[in-house]
């Protein structure tokens, strides 16, 4: 008997890749523009408008922890983490289905909380539920919501387009939902850390600045959105683009509770900044004129850190030292 491969020993995308080697031997739809390996599929509906899908779980125990999480914020979070996936596109969301696996010990009361938390982001992003499945599980509450949008086919944005020469630029600021999530773990005041905190609990999808960005005439090259860390997700760019990176570690955006939260468990606020998840902030790369013109428009919601280069690896400089990133994060499996 052949020995068993582990989900430990492929992990989360050497698992994709084969699932995906699986279904290319299928009959491949003319319709289909983007398939496995984004943060959206896209498939074409007519020639002036393309639609976008995708789908995300939040599993308790994993994703979330009940002691600190309220109903309402984590609704809030579950069609938060999809919009941004959606926003990685470039697209508009439209439509969502929402299959819940419910046990026991969640009341009533508590699934009213999730909805109003869904309802209230999805009409903040003009998008509507549209139905879905409740099913009853033994222990643990999960989550998981298929997200459809749509997006004009100048505008699809996908992770495989990145220039040797592209500034690598973010949204936001990095590293503070996982800094909030420690403060929440360890449960210490919390209240003197309500901005980390609530990054974690409640984070806001970027829909808006990436539209606004397209809109104004922003030509981005490449785009995905931070939700494993900002190492393990510039890598997915740099291996569909063939290419390598090069941070300027100094100039990654940090909030001063994420720092202040490293200092007090005596961590190093590069491991937040680097490797910590759940951001929801979008990393693209453009060209330094493009970059200029997104300065303009976002002001200090958009910073440059770092270069697309030729190289296969992920360095970062600080103190004019050279360094290479090893590419860490939140690993599935």
């Amino acid at each position: 008997m052949a020995p068993k491969t582990s989900m430990q020993q492929v992990d989360e995308f050497g698992l994709i890749n084969l699932i995906s080697r699986i279904l290319k031997k299928g009959q491949r739809n003319s319709k289909l523009v983007l398939g496995i390996g984004d943060d959206a599929a896209v498939f074409k509906t007519s020639k002036n408008m393309w639609n976008v899908v995708t789908v995300d779980a939040l599993v308790e125990g994993i994703h979330f922890d009940l002691r600190y999480s309220n109903f309402k914020k984590l609704g809030r979070k579950a069609l938060s983490s999809n919009l941004s996936d959606i926003a990685a596109m470039g697209a508009v969301p439209t439509w969502a289905l929402l299959n819940l696996t419910i046990p026991a010990k969640i009341t009533a009361d508590n699934i009213t909380e999730l909805y109003r938390g869904i309802s209230e982001i999805a009409k903040k992003y003009q998008t509507q539920v549209i139905g879905g499945n409740i099913t009853r599980a033994k222990s643990e509450l999960v989550i998981c919501i298929t997200l459809l949008g749509e997006v004009e086919p100048r505008y699809i944005l996908k992770r495989s387009s990145a220039k040797v020469g592209d500034i690598i630029a973010v949204t936001g600021d990095l590293g503070g939902s996982h800094a909030g999530l420690s403060i929440l773990q360890n449960r210490k005041r919390s209240s003197v850390f309500s901005y980390i905190t609530e990054k974690h609990l409640n984070p806001e999808p970027r829909n808006e600045w990436i539209r606004l960005l397209l809109k104004k005439g922003v030509k981005i090259n490449s785009c995905i959105d931070i939700s494993d860390g900002l190492s393990s997700d510039l890598s997915h760019i740099c291996r569909a683009s063939k290419a390598g990176a090069e941070l300027e570690l100094a100039h990654i955006p940090v909030h001063p509770e994420t720092l202040r939260a490293a200092q007090l468990k005596k961590d190093n606020i590069l491991d937040y900044v680097l490797h910590g998840g759940e951001e929801y902030e979008l990393l693209m790369t453009l060209t330094p004129k493009n970059f200029k013109k997104a300065k303009r428009i976002l002001g200090k919601n958009i910073t440059a850190i770092g270069r697309m280069t030729a190289s296969n690896m992920i360095s970062g400089i600080r103190n004019n030292k050279k360094t290479k990133i090893e590419v860490k994060g939140f690993k599935h499996f």
